[in-house]
């Protein structure tokens, strides 16, 4: 099901041009005929020129089970575009004189623990606090994201974190916890809760009657588009969203209301616009270094024009809004499905930039469906393995019948088109491609992707009990109220909780061990004996983030 409103694209015959309305439309078609495998699909993408709507396209469904249609009423969750309010509220208080970004968050937040330095206001906004990201906390402490997760439980596990991940303002680390407490500290300092205050302060002085922050999970929303995404057997399956995490997440909006949020946040008024100026204002790091990240918005640049933005992921929900203030032209794109926005909305903005090819028009020089090709079950058997991208980053390739899937530690599962003998396109992967290198006996060896070359691990298969006791054991942590049991089966390591039960975890290096996504990666720790005293759970650089200590030995 496609839906274009022919009124909207004459708008844009007048605002852009007959030959930029085709390509927009070129490209509508092409993200159509290309999503990836689903038929549960909804898009909806607007464009916005000098104030004026000037070209967009609706397509598919925003309800797969009742094959209920897209449209501009549909509202979506916008995820982590909520930061742009947020960020909006931060320079607003600021510029009134509530509060200054230079103030210690104590100050708002007297129980917030003292980690020996000063954590700001501002550490927050730009991300820079060095406090852990609750989306990867919940992680390893096991809690599914289709659990429920509230903005309050999200204040206490920041309130229990034992340590930063860094020294405030060294370094930039995107934290989804920093914009919750930004949403604590609104709410201590106005007297309100967030979502009032920015319903009445930001979204009714605009207009913007469809557009609201998710305080209840069990809030019924009219028009609200449901989310799927393809399981690791390829089917199209239903999301759940149990999620109210208020400041960094759950703003729900449509189409509509965000042109309005763009023409303001493009063309403020009078009385607004020092705080939409303070809101795109950077702050470098300690050592004096760039960062881009202003006030719940990115400021930059693309193909050399001034490029602001902000994308939303979470549950199956996957937006972007585009801000090009060098052509008077702002950009919204939303979709009820897991895919690469960036990718599809700069296919929009690279038709408004010279008529260079772009790495995404290199990509998809042809709108014209890309052949498959054939291969016999002995080349498909060839590719099945695990492959190291990074430290502590592995991707295994598995064969389902005649179909092959790729999934990355702590990912879920994509298909694999075959487009060559050894090459393969992943349209989960931002439509990239994966090429499989063999050695001079025709095995693989390794793999190509993004600029990575992925060597094949050798898995022993002789490994023995023996090899692996000294892990086993109970290790906990008290951050996370977690314990985990690794003990050896059948010659493997495994770890074990109640959650998540038994992991198969496979040694990348000496005292390295990746698992399957549910656990990434975790590297024991030894102490001056040499004994296995701990472990930490890394990210894919092999960079520490939580720790674990040894319980009995």
């Amino acid at each position: 099901m496609r839906i274009t409103a022919a009124s909207l694209l004459l708008l844009c015959a007048h605002a852009f041009g007959n030959d930029t309305v085709d390509r927009f439309e070129a490209v509508s078609q092409e993200i159509y005929e290309r999503r990836e495998g689903y038929t549960a699909f909804g898009s909806y993408i607007t464009i916005v020129q000098n104030g004026e709507t000037a070209y967009t396209s609706v397509n598919g469904v925003a309800n797969a089970e009742h094959q209920v249609p897209v449209s501009e009423d549909t509202v979506f969750d916008l995820a982590s575009i909520a930061k742009t309010v947020t960020g909006y509220a931060i320079a607003e208080l600021e510029e009134s004189g509530a509060l200054s970004t230079d103030d210690d968050i104590r100050k708002y937040l007297p129980d917030f623990p003292d980690y020996g330095h000063t954590i700001t206001v501002g550490h927050l906004v730009h991300h820079t606090s060095g406090i852990k990201n609750w989306t990867s906390v919940l992680w390893d402490m096991r809690w599914p994201y289709t659990d429920r997760i509230a903005f309050e439980q999200i204040v206490r596990m920041a309130h229990v974190q034992k340590e930063l991940n860094f020294v405030p303002g060294t370094k930039y680390q995107y934290s989804n916890t920093g914009y919750v407490l930004l949403a604590a500290i609104v709410e201590a300092v106005t007297g309100e809760s967030f979502a009032d205050w920015t319903k009445d302060n930001v979204f009714a002085p605009l207009s913007m009657d469809h557009t609201f922050f998710k305080d209840d999970r069990y809030q019924l929303i009219p028009h609200l588009a449901g989310s799927y995404f393809l399981d690791g057997d390829g089917n199209e399956v239903r999301d759940a969203n149990n999620t109210t995490a208020l400041g960094s997440s759950s703003l729900i909006s449509n189409g509509t209301d965000m042109r309005k949020w763009m023409n303001f946040l493009m063309s403020p008024p009078p009385g607004k616009r020092a705080i939409v100026t303070r809101m795109l204002t950077t702050k470098p790091l300690n050592d004096g270094s760039d960062n881009s990240y202003a006030y719940g918005i990115d400021v930059g640049e693309y193909r050399g024009t001034r490029y602001i933005t902000h994308s939303g992921s979470w549950a199956s929900h996957t937006s972007q809004l585009v801000l090009l203030p060098d052509l008077d032209t702002s950009l919204f794109i939303a979709h009820n499905f897991r895919t690469n926005t960036g990718y599809l909305i700069n296919r929009y903005v690279d038709t408004l930039l010279p008529q260079v090819a772009s790495d995404t028009e290199r990509e998809n020089s042809s709108s014209e469906p890309e052949a498959v090709v054939p291969l016999s079950d002995a080349q498909l058997d060839a590719f099945p393995g695990i492959y190291r991208l990074g430290k502590a980053w592995v991707v295994t390739i598995s064969r389902e019948g005649n179909q092959l899937f790729t999934r990355a530690n702590g990912e879920g599962a994509f298909s694999m088109k075959p487009i060559g003998d050894n090459v393969f396109r992943i349209r989960g992967y931002g439509n990239r491609t994966m090429t499989f290198n063999k050695d001079v006996t025709g095995d693989v060896i390794s793999l190509a992707y993004n600029d990575i070359i992925a060597p094949k691990i050798a898995l022993d298969d002789e490994e023995n009990a023996a090899a692996y006791s000294e892990y086993e054991g109970v290790y906990y942590n008290l951050e996370l109220e977690l314990m985990l049991h690794f003990q050896v089966k059948k010659d493997d390591l495994y770890a074990n909780s109640i959650r998540h039960g038994n992991v198969k975890l496979i040694s990348v290096e000496e005292d390295l061990f990746i698992g399957d996504g549910v656990i990434r990666s975790v590297k024991f720790s030894r102490d001056d004996a040499d004994r296995v005293s701990g472990f930490h759970v890394t990210n894919s650089r092999g960079e520490h983030k939580t720790a674990f200590v040894k319980a009995s030995r």
